[in-house]
């Protein structure tokens, strides 16, 4: 299926002077079009202004409906978006689904026992980054039912004459780096939470949070 344009906007809430405050963002892909995101004006005008394409659609219960294109102009300055050519200072993107508000929740506080654990996840971090990946040695166990040549008191004497050889460490492969940028994002954006006076429990979602975090973590270390 040919693609329809490079977003797809399908829900959008206005404000007192009917400019875009959030609006429902998809992308058209092979697979299909996505579930969608929340943007604002200012990054719907951006896009189109640098040249990526923009169009309504749909909700038809099991499928969408191609709408019209989002054009965008300024005023003394100021961008506006519509499907129209009509330049007046309002956005206008025709009769697709409009809500009263898509503003998103701002999240919970954390607790000061949330920011120490964060703090701790960090620390854990910054040690396996640390730690270089070193080769796992050949095995060189006897096969199955056959016996050394040499006694244990021999082989014991030869191994006191050779040198200990050390493996070089090896880089992190760029899997695991990436792995491990994304763990610090989660942990930034966790941080930027803001921090309550007085603790409250964590809420279910935050202690499973925390709780895929020390698993992410015990993993990495098992690779070390």
């Amino acid at each position: 299926m040919n693609q329809w344009a490079n977003y797809l906007i399908s829900e959008v809430s206005y404000d007192q002077n009917h400019l875009i405050s959030m609006a429902k963002r998809h992308e058209d892909t092979e697979t299909g079009i996505t579930n969608g995101q929340f943007v604002d004006r200012i990054k719907i005008s951006s896009d189109i202004a640098n040249g990526l394409s923009y169009i309504t659609i749909y909700n038809r219960i099991s499928t969408w409906k191609k709408g019209n294109k989002i054009h965008f102009f300024r005023i003394h300055g100021q961008p506006y978006v519509r499907i129209d050519q009509n330049k007046v200072n309002q956005d206008y993107l025709g009769d697709i689904l409009e809500v009263e508000s898509l503003a998103i929740p701002e999240p919970e506080e954390a607790t000061p026992e949330q920011i120490a654990r964060l703090e701790q996840l960090e620390k854990q971090i910054a040690k396996l980054e640390s730690k270089p990946i070193k080769k796992e040695p050949k095995s060189t166990k006897n096969p199955r039912g056959s016996l050394p040549k040499k006694t244990s008191l021999e082989l014991s004497q030869e191994l006191d004459l050779v040198p200990e050889q050390v493996s070089e460490p090896e880089e992190a492969t760029p899997e695991q780096i990436a792995r491990l940028e994304q763990l610090e994002k989660q942990i930034a954006k966790l941080e930027s939470k803001p921090i309550k006076k007085e603790p409250e429990e964590a809420t279910p979602e935050q202690i499973a949070r925390l709780e895929q975090l020390e698993k992410q973590i015990a993993k990495l270390e098992s690779k070390i």
